[in-house]
């Protein structure tokens, strides 16, 4: 509030001295004219031995005459171009009323334009509804496609766990102690890998561990093989690899 009066007040003091100061130009320019028409007047007192008489005006000719017009003439001339710029407003305003009374005409295209708006949004909502659809089966489809690998995924992880537990259960079946390591009443393991062909074959053989016991792992592998591959033709050929343990306690 502070800001605002000291700028009126500002305002209302540059006003006042610029009017002062225009008051007092305008009065040295009055008081510096006067004693020109004093001079003037002097001069006029002063010429009157100059004074020339005055010239008559010239007599009019009869045809100056005729050509001048009456007051009464001009009066009506006067008259007339009063009235014509009457009549160009009227004449403006004219078409102006037609205009106003076609001005309800453009509701038209205001409709047109409505039904072509409703149109295009029930096109766009039928277009998303399209999309939802299309969006939802793929969903559908992702998921059971999901599940079928779901399924296969657990139905061949049973298959591999049945079929390890029968190879085990077969070489473990098949396995000898060796009398050598009875004697010296060695004990031990070995780490046997091999692969197990589609016709239920075994092939590629390698052991891993006490030296004593490899030709009785050996033969108890190859013993246990063929195997029945009915229900893991999908999973073969696979690669296996089997601890064997040796305990004289177990045997």
């Amino acid at each position: 509030m502070q800001k605002h009066r000291y700028k009126t007040s500002f305002i209302i003091t540059a006003i006042l001295y610029v009017g002062l100061a225009y008051a007092i130009w305008y009065g040295l320019s009055n008081f510096t004219k006067k004693p020109h028409l004093i001079s003037d007047a002097k001069t006029i007192t002063i010429s009157l031995s100059e004074f020339k008489p005055q010239v008559k005006p010239k007599e009019q000719t009869p045809q100056e005459i005729i050509k001048t017009p009456s007051k009464v003439e001009q009066l009506q001339e006067e008259e007339k171009t009063e009235e014509k710029p009457k009549d160009t407003k009227e004449k403006q305003q004219k078409p102006i009323e037609k205009e106003e009374l076609k001005t309800p005409e453009p509701i038209k295209p205001i409709e047109q334009k409505l039904t072509t708006a409703k149109t295009n949004i029930k096109k766009s909502i039928k277009k998303k509804s399209k999309r939802a659809k299309t969006k939802h089966k793929k969903h559908k489809k992702t998921k059971r496609v999901l599940k079928s690998k779901a399924t296969n995924h657990k139905q061949q992880a049973k298959a591999k766990a049945t079929l390890l537990s029968r190879i085990r259960y077969k070489i473990n079946r098949a396995k000898t102690y060796p009398k050598a390591a009875r004697r010296r009443r060695i004990q031990g393991k070995v780490h046997a890998k091999f692969r197990v062909l589609k016709n239920g074959q075994v092939s590629n053989i390698k052991l891993n561990g006490s030296s004593i016991f490899y030709k009785a792992t050996k033969k108890a592998i190859q013993k246990a093989f063929p195997i029945d591959t009915k229900g893991a033709l999908k999973l073969l050929p696979l690669d296996v690899s089997i601890t064997l343990r040796y305990n004289l306690s177990q045997n």
